[in-house]
């Protein structure tokens, strides 16, 4: 039986994200990474989740930020067999929402100045939201210096970076959060400062099967604290055992 550890990233980020965490996961597992790069339309996003999940029979799905939303999405419509997700940073509509009283989150408004931004000036939009990932902690700890050797800011398509917010803008899966009956671990920083913790907590809350761990760290709890976090998916993975 063929299986896999499927990483799913944020927005605007390539698959080296992940490094941090890949010395503390098994050796032998396979794994797939998906970015949201070579994009031609919002609908892209999930269905290269969908079309990657459907080539395992088992697959642990590891997302990060929009990743987990493309997750959430693909399970709530039972793609592919999914034994384990673990979600970084999770949300299932990453804006706020007034009628529903959702007061944690972007605002519409922040999220299409952002995209609009980023023709004049893509580098300045990318260095000011990665700065935003980071607590002060995670400064601390150098995560900050770490990530800006690792993560380039150049040739990031305009294209994709605006899909990407569009999908941000559009997407919400709250209505189908009770489809998803497999172990989903929200793995969530204390103080990040992109998708609020209350909306992680919110989220375990309305799964059938959800698991919320809260990590001193701001918006990359795999990357400021990968010991931790691999710990997490190893004690509780199917496909690991």
């Amino acid at each position: 039986m063929s299986s896999a550890f499927i990483f799913l990233t944020g927005w605007a980020m390539n698959e080296t994200i992940w490094e941090p965490l890949l010395p503390f996961l098994p050796k032998k597992v396979h794994i797939e990474y998906l970015s949201w790069f070579h994009l031609s339309s919002v609908e892209d996003i999930d269905q290269r989740v969908e079309e990657t999940l459907q080539k395992f029979d088992s697959v642990t799905l590891i997302a990060w930020s929009l990743g987990s939303i493309a997750a959430l999405e693909a399970a709530s419509k039972k793609v592919g067999n999914i034994e384990n997700m673990y979600l970084f940073s999770a949300t299932p509509r990453f804006t706020k929402d007034s009628a529903a009283n959702v007061s944690y989150g972007w605002s519409n408004r922040s999220v299409e100045k952002m995209r609009d931004s980023l023709t004049a000036n893509a580098d300045t939009v990318l260095e000011s939201f990665h700065r935003k990932m980071f607590s002060r902690t995670d400064k601390e700890k150098h995560s900050l210096d770490s990530f800006f050797k690792q993560q380039t800011q150049r040739n990031k398509p305009l294209t994709d970076l605006k899909i990407g917010l569009d999908y941000l803008l559009e997407k919400d899966v709250r209505e189908k959060l009770h489809c998803i009956h497999v172990p989903v671990h929200i793995i969530h920083g204390k103080y990040d400062r992109i998708i609020p913790i209350e909306a992680g907590i919110n989220l375990a809350g309305h799964l059938p099967d959800g698991t919320f761990h809260e990590l001193e760290c701001g918006h990359l709890p795999f990357f400021s604290l990968p010991e931790t976090s691999a710990k997490i998916i190893t004690c509780t993975s199917e496909v690991v055992s």
